[in-house]
């Protein structure tokens, strides 16, 4: 969805600037190049949002982003996990107030449960 349309790559340009391009284990944020799923459109807490997930090439459950754009605003906000030794480290793109991190964080860790079920784990 951000590729598609203009206005949403460059707000998520602006949120992703200070991730650096040499930095090779998170550069695929900026570019959302690797694998990923279909995005969503849902509804919560009265915002209608389209949700995406994007993460690195050969290492999905270790680094990964989650996104969130609201369809009635164009505001874009990330959630990305990174696995570094047994506890991930989380870093939030965009400033989202508290609601929004509770909505993509849910995203997140919905994500993971329906990854456990479908895998029998």
């Amino acid at each position: 969805m951000i590729a598609q349309n203009s206005a949403y790559q460059a707000r998520w340009k602006a949120i992703t600037a200070d991730i650096r391009d040499t930095d090779r284990e998170v550069a695929y944020i900026k570019k959302l190049r690797g694998p990923a799923l279909p995005v969503q459109t849902i509804n919560i807490d009265g915002r209608r949002l389209v949700v995406g997930y994007v993460c690195e090439i050969r290492n999905c459950n270790g680094n990964n982003v989650f996104a969130a754009i609201e369809l009635a605003t164009g505001g874009i906000w990330a959630i990305h996990r990174r696995h570094l030794d047994v506890m991930p480290r989380y870093r939030f793109f965009g400033s989202p107030d508290k609601s929004m991190k509770s909505i993509i964080f849910k995203q997140m860790t919905d994500h993971d449960e329906h990854q456990r079920e479908e895998w029998g784990g």
